[in-house]
């Protein structure tokens, strides 16, 4: 599949073009998945990883929305979180949320304790299976990220800028919806 891009009038359009021995599987404004012969063309991990996390945040925001919470969804690259929530008695938080693929290590920066803060941990398992939610608030998760800190630390093993939680810390958090406001 071969792409030009022209601009008229300020108006971006794309032209696709196939050649005979491609495949289209799937595709998406930002990439496209393809077969070539007997091989699968993948999209790149940086791409894969900015979907999964759009993913997370579209999952947690419907899945509050359907408890009764109104949610509003921040955009940009340097939001102070990722959801903006009105618990249905009125009381208003944020939250921010991560996603992630494969049961790996939650890397998670550190934030000053607020009250009105949260985290939604959401897992996306292979195969289109039902995500899974951690929720967390923001004293909960950096309390398990100083126990991550304080364990690396005797190793000698701690960087600050790649802190957060393992895979297992969460499980006891998983389903945990009772702790946001009411």
């Amino acid at each position: 599949m071969a792409g030009d891009v022209t601009e008229i009038k300020g108006i971006w359009r794309l032209k696709m073009t196939y050649q005979p021995d491609e495949q289209v599987i799937g595709s998406s404004a930002s990439m496209t998945v393809k077969t070539t012969g007997n091989r699968v063309v993948n999209p790149s991990s940086q791409t894969a990883r900015y979907k999964t996390q759009w993913c997370a945040q579209f999952y947690a925001a419907a899945e509050l929305t359907r408890r009764g919470y109104l949610v509003s969804m921040t955009f940009g690259n340097a939001t102070a979180s990722d959801l903006i929530v009105q618990s249905p008695g009125g009381y208003p938080f944020t939250v921010d949320v991560k996603g992630q693929s494969t049961k790996n290590f939650w890397l998670i920066q550190r934030r000053p304790d607020n009250a009105a803060h949260y985290f939604i941990l959401v897992y996306l398992p292979p195969a289109f299976e039902p995500p899974r939610f951690f929720v967390l608030s923001c004293s909960q998760l950096m309390g398990h990220r100083a126990e991550y800190e304080q364990a690396s630390t005797v190793r000698g093993k701690y960087r600050d800028d790649l802190g957060g939680m393992n895979w297992s810390t969460a499980l006891s958090h998983e389903g945990q919806w009772e702790i946001l406001p009411e």
